[in-house]
């Protein structure tokens, strides 16, 4: 088989891996085009792939694939007495596991991406997929290595969408290089397209219930983010503003832990982020950014873009998470 793909695409990464599976160890070539190929390289390719293909043939050789290896389907999320492996996307991420836990489940929070988690990544890849794909598989493979490889506790969690990008397809290609590796960690997912409702929580009302205080939980992180924005390059006192968005996305996160409400938090969070402001500084020109969720919402995957366009003299305002939820739910 031979397969004619664009320079970088980012989208034929996960097919060419299943058909790489499917295939079974015959050949297959890859051939990348770009406006710079020239013809003469295509060709020279073209004519090695052929004589792969011949020396194939002469060996006479058969390999059956097994099924279990093409196979790419994840089972969704059900209730489980492991612990469930949350990637630390954002400050979101620590209240949907306040959230799982309030309903019985049990999550812990990774920690927040770092160059490690890359290197991990981009040993078992090709690296052609996305950037928060391998950020993702990533930080399951540092917690597998500092955890001392035990997962028998775990199981690693990793939402799916129909729609944006190839999220879909995360959870089964992680699953493959964990089998691939020999590494026992089974995932779960859940997906968008009946509201992430697929969590086994008991009655529909449960669920419900579990979905809305999930929702209210983002929304208190999006009005954290917007007053963290808009305090943070008029502060008094350098750092002030980063401990209190911390200390109050802690403070929700236990209330959500308890099935508290937590309004009254967020109408004294306005007034504590805004003692922070010094009214000498004059507004700076703002300037909003927006883009694919991950990349924006990750500190390590945007090189802490906001801070930097802060230290430059901007006010940012990054579009919320309320809005990609709404988008894929739609």
């Amino acid at each position: 088989m031979l397969s004619f793909n664009a320079s970088e695409g980012g989208l034929n990464s996960f097919m060419l891996r299943m058909v790489e599976d499917i295939m079974g160890g015959k050949p297959l070539g890859e051939l990348e085009i770009d406006e710079h190929a020239a013809e003469a390289g295509i060709v020279t390719r073209l004519e090695a792939f052929v004589d792969t293909i011949k020396g194939f043939a002469r060996s006479a050789t058969q390999h059956k694939v097994p099924a279990e290896d093409i196979y790419r389907g994840v089972p969704t999320v059900i209730k489980s007495s492991k612990t469930f492996l949350l990637v630390n996307m954002s400050a979101h991420v620590d209240l949907i596991g306040a959230a799982m836990e309030a309903y019985g489940i049990r999550a812990l929070v990774l920690p927040e991406p770092n160059e490690r988690d890359l290197l991990y990544a981009n040993q078992v890849t090709s690296g052609v997929e996305c950037l928060p794909y391998r950020v993702t598989l990533g930080s399951f493979l540092r917690f597998y290595h500092d955890n001392g490889n035990d997962m028998k506790k775990f199981e690693a969690f990793m939402a799916g969408a129909y729609g944006p990008c190839r999220l879909g397809h995360y959870a089964g290609e992680q699953i493959r290089i964990f089998k691939n590796l020999g590494i026992d960690l089974p995932m779960r997912t859940s997906v968008s397209n009946n509201a992430y409702q697929d969590m086994d929580l008991g009655s529909p009302f449960r669920r419900r219930a579990f979905m809305s205080l999930t929702w209210n939980g983002c929304i208190a992180a999006d009005c954290l983010f917007k007053l963290l924005w808009r305090t943070r390059p008029y502060e008094k006192q350098a750092g002030s503003t980063d401990i209190l968005f911390e200390d109050y996305i802690r403070r929700i996160a236990d209330r959500m832990r308890r099935k508290e409400a937590f309004n009254d938090l967020l109408r004294q969070a306005t007034s504590d982020f805004k003692s922070l402001i010094d009214p000498e500084i004059p507004r700076k020109p703002l300037v909003g950014i927006n883009g694919e969720i991950f990349l924006r919402s990750n500190k390590f995957s945007n090189n802490n873009l906001v801070k930097v366009c802060e230290d430059a003299g901007l006010e940012v305002v990054v579009s919320p998470m309320g809005e990609w939820m709404k988008y894929i739910l739609y």
